[in-house]
């Protein structure tokens, strides 16, 4: 028997998270961090309303909002599809090779035309 010194006993690991080995409590963890990465994102404004572009690819969604405001940036789409700006200008950029938009006028005052 081993027999530790007055005041130095082990101390015991204490876990107060629910069993991550239960499939059902494993899902709603994933739920529930889910739903807080979302909560912050939108807090932090890094994400925009989402809910009317679930169901579109991101170039439909970009060429929609282009048709509403022809004269949208590029940050402005982004934070309304809650994307990067980098990943907009990537979409812009193959949209443009592929004839679907182009652009009328300077980079800043310019407008998007939506092509046929």
């Amino acid at each position: 028997m081993n027999r530790s010194t007055p005041g130095t006993a082990e101390p015991q690991l204490r876990i107060d998270a629910p069993n991550t080995q239960d499939a059902p409590n494993k899902e709603a963890l994933a739920r529930e961090n889910t739903r807080r990465e979302g909560n912050v994102q939108a807090e932090l404004g890094l994400r925009g309303p989402r809910e009317e572009f679930d169901s579109e690819k991101s170039s439909e969604k970009i060429i929609r909002l282009i048709l509403e405001n022809p004269s949208i940036a590029a940050q402005s789409i982004a934070n309304q599809l809650g994307l990067t700006s980098r990943a907009i200008e990537k979409h812009l950029s193959t949209l443009k090779a592929k004839g679907r938009i182009r652009r009328v006028g300077p980079d800043k005052g310019g407008r998007w035309e939506v092509l046929p």
